[in-house]
């Protein structure tokens, strides 16, 4: 935060872990739900703030400020306090908290201590998810697949391009599914023709 405000000429707010920056003391320090403390040190600010977890945030370009919040419920409304440099970060980190969110349940990304693997596979996932909009995109009317099934789709694809004997397996596999879409066609057919067919003569 200090090289980029000083050399860079560059404000910063983010989220800061427990034990990876915020002062000892500040960490020490027991908060009330919903309340907050900060500790400054030239132009960098720490705040602490209590919420159902701990949050520490750090920030170059906002002030020591809370503002008031407000929820409505249907018995009444709730006020507590936020702090500025949250209150915009939550504002301005929609979009990657979002990607975060649909890139973790099909995370590739495994713990190891080779750095380079992580972020390669992070990448890979970073890319498919990518490809994966751009497609809903731009077939918006035609395309109502979800997240998952499109990365079968996309490794399917692969496996039937690099590798003969999966392509066996995956287009024995597509047939299989294939016949059971059509039975389930003709079975509809077929029960929509009986529900449609005029009833018997009485006797």
């Amino acid at each position: 935060a200090e090289y980029l405000y000083t050399k860079r000429q560059t404000y910063l707010t983010g989220i800061v872990r427990e034990g990876r920056g915020p002062p000892q003391f500040l960490q020490d320090e027991r908060l009330h739900k919903k309340s907050s403390s900060f500790v400054r040190k030239d132009h960098v600010l720490v705040c602490k703030y209590e919420d159902r977890k701990t949050i520490y945030s750090i920030t170059t370009m906002y002030e020591a400020r809370v503002l008031e919040k407000m929820k409505s419920y249907f018995r009444g409304h709730t006020f507590w306090k936020l702090p500025l440099q949250i209150n915009h970060y939550n504002k301005s980190m929609g979009a990657v908290d979002l990607c975060d969110q649909l890139l973790q349940p099909y995370s590739a990304g495994r713990r190891s201590l080779a750095w380079f693997k992580k972020l390669g596979l992070h990448m890979i996932d970073r890319m498919v998810l990518n490809s994966y909009k751009l497609h809903m995109n731009t077939h918006v009317d035609t395309y109502k697949k979800t997240s998952m099934e499109f990365i079968i789709d996309v490794v399917s694809q692969v496996l039937k391009k690099h590798s003969p004997g999966a392509k066996k397996i995956i287009e024995k596999h597509e047939k299989v599914l294939k016949d059971r879409s059509d039975n389930r066609i003709l079975f509809k057919l077929q029960r929509e023709q009986a529900v449609a067919a005029p009833a018997p003569p009485a006797a």
